[in-house]
């Protein structure tokens, strides 16, 4: 009889032995948000701020929760400079490492670093990447990717259904489809078709906004909802066809929360950054708002389930060096304010559509009159452009030059003919830009729930994914 007790003594022991080693996940953070503003810098959270109680009398959610927050400061440079691109900045975050500027999860020497959501996956977690840019961009990428550059789009989005991750949501559809030169549709030259690969591996798959509002259940999903990034926030978006980052943010809550399974999300405001290269303040002031109300989304989440779960707010990088400044005109000097917040509101799309249109303008006027000067056709699609659409807006002789042959001073080159749209709104929005490249300013982390202890002072970006690291382990 004695025996028999302590051999079921032995047996419930190794039962209980495997279990804890088989839910050794759960031993860890259940739930694990990292929300990334790409580009956004502390100048960023301080527009949103202002507009938000001057023009709309609200809070903004990034201020609000910063009284619950453990507040870092974080350096972000690259392996090969201080001024870091997406990549290597995710690269840190997702695997601790550093390394160079356009490599995703490799060294310089093409070794590959191990990633946060391979360990998850291993360990039981769902894996999920959200973003307004397309889904394989320099953000998401480092996260379930390897390449030695960033731009090896077709090969990062195969990886993903390689890996298994399990929510695919955003824009960058063209890279999970073959091309189609008859239908003029832009794809893998490699005639894959990743999407017919992904149902047969069980997913969910949906294109059309009307299908990803109506799930109701999707252990695995991938929604892609443009060929590209999802338009701009500021009258480009078409909000029927193109959800914003909130949406999508709140919808994978809701599908990931009812498989009961732990999680691991990175959530990602793309075009902050992609605003920010163009100077393009009311477009990343837009973009930052939505970004805002997804980081409402995943706190609200948090403080419904703050024992088991992780948020982690920051950003990969600064970019454009955006102040809210004075000007001087004569012998006055003119400030800003409260009031001249409003100011936003009138520009009616993004610098992106502006310039696009601009350039349609101008093909028109050149079609009906093919004799006319380029010159002379040129300035005439700008003073349409700025009676029809861009209204209020003055630009010089020497703009209009600019905005021609796209050549601006050295700092300006990125986006060239974005940043002098830039220039020309400072004496109505009171914006004005360093530069439209990224750079090395420090930028702000907010963490929440286990392991945010250890991501407070001044930090490293490749202490994030420590902590990350640490939660799953």
């Amino acid at each position: 009889m004695l025996k028999e007790k302590q051999t079921l003594l032995r047996i419930i022991v190794t039962v209980l032995l495997v279990l804890s080693l088989s839910t050794s996940a759960l031993a860890g953070q259940k739930n694990i948000l990292i929300a990334i503003g790409d580009g956004m810098g502390i100048e960023q959270i301080g527009l949103l701020h202002m507009y938000n109680e001057q023009v709309l009398d609200t809070k903004a959610n990034l201020t609000s929760i910063m009284k619950d927050a453990v507040i870092g400061i974080v350096n972000t440079g690259a392996l090969d400079t201080p001024v870091t691109d997406s990549a290597a900045a995710a690269t840190a975050i997702a695997t601790g490492q550093k390394t160079n500027t356009n490599m995703v999860s490799m060294k310089p020497d093409g070794k590959s670093l191990t990633t946060i959501f391979e360990t998850a996956k291993k360990k039981g977690y769902l894996t999920a990447i959200i973003t307004t840019d397309t889904v394989v961009g320099g953000t998401p990428a480092p996260f379930a990717a390897k390449a030695k550059h960033r731009t090896e789009y077709d090969s990062i989005a195969e990886q993903y259904l390689n890996l298994g991750v399990d929510y695919i949501i955003g824009g960058g559809r063209m890279y999970f489809i073959p091309e189609d030169k008859e239908k003029k549709q832009a794809g893998r030259k490699d005639g894959k078709d990743l999407l017919k690969d992904a149902k047969e591996k069980g997913y969910t798959v949906v294109t059309k906004l009307e299908d990803f509002e109506k799930l109701e259940k999707a252990d695995k999903l991938i929604a892609l909802f443009s060929d590209k990034e999802i338009n701009f926030a500021n009258g480009d978006r078409d909000p029927t066809t193109q959800p914003s980052l909130s949406e999508m943010t709140e919808k994978f809550i809701g599908l990931v929360s009812k498989t009961g399974k732990p999680f691991i999300a990175m959530i990602e405001g793309a075009r902050i950054d992609h605003a920010n290269h163009k100077n393009d303040a009311t477009a990343s002031l837009e973009e930052t708002r939505d970004f805002d109300d997804a980081v409402g989304i995943a706190y609200k989440f948090y403080q419904n389930n703050k024992d088991n779960t992780t948020l982690i707010v920051t950003s990969d990088h600064s970019n454009g060096g955006m102040v809210l400044t004075c000007y001087k005109e004569k012998d006055k000097t003119v400030c800003p304010k409260y009031d001249d917040l409003h100011n936003f509101k009138r520009v009616p799309f993004s610098f992106e559509k502006a310039l696009k249109t601009l350039d349609s303008i101008h093909k028109g006027i050149k079609a009906g009159n093919p004799n006319m000067p380029d010159e002379e056709a040129y300035n005439k699609a700008v003073e349409q452009l700025l009676e029809e659409h861009l209204v209020g807006l003055k630009v010089t002789d020497e703009d209009i030059k600019a905005l021609r042959t796209k050549k601006v001073p050295l700092a300006y080159q990125y986006d060239a003919q974005a940043s002098v749209l830039g220039k020309a709104y400072f004496p109505i929005l009171f914006t004005s830009w360093a530069t439209t490249y990224h750079n090395a300013t420090p930028v702000v982390s907010l963490s929440f729930g286990k392991g945010s202890e250890r991501l407070k002072g001044f930090i490293d970006n490749t202490d994030i994914a420590k902590v990350l690291f640490s939660l799953v382990e």
